[in-house]
Order: structure tokens, then C-alpha cells, then sequence
């Protein structure tokens, strides 16, 4: 009868596993705490550096009235340069576009024309002399005038106002020389004699 008593007290103790496992789950915690730790001790030293590199900012770069002037000041300085590559393909457009008007003609006679035109230029004074003489060689023809229009055109877009006049003067005299050795023989009898009329007034 007394041993029965003694197993019945002491059967409780048998399931000790539970208890253990408990036990292990317990002991993992403390691992988590100290990752939190490192990593509270990481963001700091982060913090810190951002800092120290803050450090020898102006003091404007706090305020916020001076940060928002400096973005417009960025977004005045990207519309500029937006507007600056706009105008620049807008002329490469325009010169590719004069260029290309001179694509129908052989190119030794472009070549040619525009060597005529560039002694015109040179002449100066002697543009007249030069001009008549070119018309005596057949020289003159409508490539000469078309190359001249080019020049004229690029000193137009280009705003080059001595330019402009010059070769507007140029073009007139060379397209009134070609016209008047097209002329029938009325036309220049009738040409003659107006000279004649401006010449007496």
C-alpha cells in the first residue's frame, strides 16, 4: 500500500519535454534584443555622419524661402536652355532646308556659281564691272541668282544687316543684268532710253 502512494507522487514529474522546449524559446530573446540594439546603434552613426556633413552648409540651406528660390531659379535655367536647343534645331532645320535647294542643280555648277558670287562680294567697287563681265560670258544665269538668295536668306535669319543690304543690292543688279540680256530687242531699245530720261533728270 505504501508503494503505490509513493508512485502516485511521483508520477507528475515524468513530462519534463514541454517544459524544456519552453525553456529554449525563452533563451532565443535576448538574441532579438541585442539585433535591436546594433541596429539603434547603426542609425545612430548614421544621424551623427549626416551631421557632420551638414556642417559646413550656409545657413540658407535651411531655410525654405531661399530652397524654394533656388528651384525656380532651376526651373528659369531649364526653360532658358529648353528654349535655346528649340531655336537651334529650328535653324539647322532652316539651313538644311536652303541647302537643299541647291540639290536639283549639278554640283560643278553650284560649285561655279557660288565661286562667281563670292568675287562679286570681293569686288566692292567693282561689282558693276564684274557683274557685266560675267553677263558677256553667259555666267549669269538663275543657279548664280539662287546661290545669291541662299546668302541672303542666312544673313536675313541671322540678322546681319550689312550683310542683308549688300547682297539685296547684289541680287537686284544681277537679276536686272539677266532680265536685260533676255530682253528682245524693243525691251533694251526701251531700256536704253529710260537710262537716257534718268540720266537728263
Amino acid at each position: 500500500m505504501e508503494a503505490k502512494v509513493l508512485l502516485l507522487a511521483c508520477t507528475p514529474l515524468l513530462p519534463s519535454i514541454p517544459f524544456q522546449a519552453h525553456m529554449r524559446t525563452v533563451y532565443l530573446k535576448p538574441r532579438s534584443l541585442s539585433c535591436c540594439r546594433a541596429k539603434r546603434k547603426s542609425t545612430a552613426k548614421t544621424k551623427e555622419g549626416q551631421e557632420k556633413l551638414l556642417e559646413g552648409m550656409p545657413k540658407e540651406y535651411y531655410d525654405e524661402e531661399w530652397q524654394a528660390q533656388q528651384r525656380e531659379k532651376t526651373k528659369e535655367l531649364e526653360r532658358l536652355r529648353k528654349h535655346e536647343d528649340d531655336e537651334e534645331e529650328r535653324m539647322v532645320e532652316n539651313y538644311r532646308e536652303i541647302g537643299i535647294r541647291l540639290n536639283g542643280y549639278p554640283e560643278e555648277d553650284v560649285k561655279k556659281a557660288k565661286k562667281l558670287v563670292s568675287s562679286f562680294i570681293r569686288a566692292e567697287e567693282e561689282v558693276e564691272e564684274k557683274i557685266e563681265e560675267a553677263a558677256e560670258k553667259g555666267e549669269l544665269t538663275e543657279l548664280v541668282l539662287m546661290v545669291i538668295w541662299n546668302r541672303l536668306d542666312l544673313a536675313r535669319r541671322d540678322d546681319e544687316k550689312d550683310a542683308i543690304r549688300s547682297l539685296d543690292l547684289l541680287y537686284r543688279r544681277v537679276e536686272t543684268e539677266i532680265l536685260k540680256r533676255e530682253a528682245t530687242p524693243a525691251m533694251r531699245l526701251l531700256n536704253d532710253l529710260l537710262n537716257m530720261h534718268d540720266g537728263f533728270q
